[in-house]
Parts: structure tokens; C-alpha cells; sequence
């Protein structure tokens, strides 16, 4: 039993001396630059008075229309961003 002990006690030490070899150096973290996404825009409304078909609706669908563009160009602006920094 003495001698089991003994051994047990010569592997713990032996094994926490593994530890103590040279250090591993970290490389330091890669910055990237920011790819900044766009903000979600605000749509305008549609006025429920008017029909879905009427001059006040046309004009609220068009400057809809071409803030979802703008917006899309924008995320994927964002998205070749990232692309381009991998």
C-alpha cells in the first residue's frame, strides 16, 4: 500500500512538471476593419383613406420602393466588406 502511494505520488509530481516547459506564445488577435450594416429605414405609411391605387399611395410606394433599395445596396456593401477581410 506504501508503495502504491509512493508511485501515485511520483506520477502526480512528474506529471505537474509537463507543465512547467516553455511557454506557448499567443499570436496577437487579427483587427479587422469595421463593415458597418446599414440601419433598418423607416417606411412611410400608406394612407387607408385613399385608395391602395391613388396618387398619395403611388408617391408612399415609390419612396418606399427606393429606400429598400438603398437599403439592400447598403447590406450588401456590408456583406462584400466582410468578404473581401476574410
Amino acid at each position: 500500500m506504501r508503495r502504491a502511494v509512493l508511485l501515485c505520488l511520483a506520477s502526480i509530481w512528474t506529471g505537474s512538471l509537463c507543465g512547467c516547459g516553455r511557454t506557448v506564445h499567443v499570436p496577437a488577435p487579427v483587427s479587422l476593419p469595421d463593415c458597418p450594416a446599414p440601419d433598418r429605414p423607416a417606411l412611410p405609411l400608406y394612407d387607408p383613406d385613399e385608395p391602395f391605387d391613388g396618387p398619395e399611395n403611388l408617391s408612399v410606394t415609390l419612396r418606399r420602393d427606393m429606400l429598400l433599395k438603398r437599403y439592400a445596396e447598403g447590406l450588401e456593401s456590408a456583406l462584400r466588406c466582410h468578404k473581401d477581410n476574410r
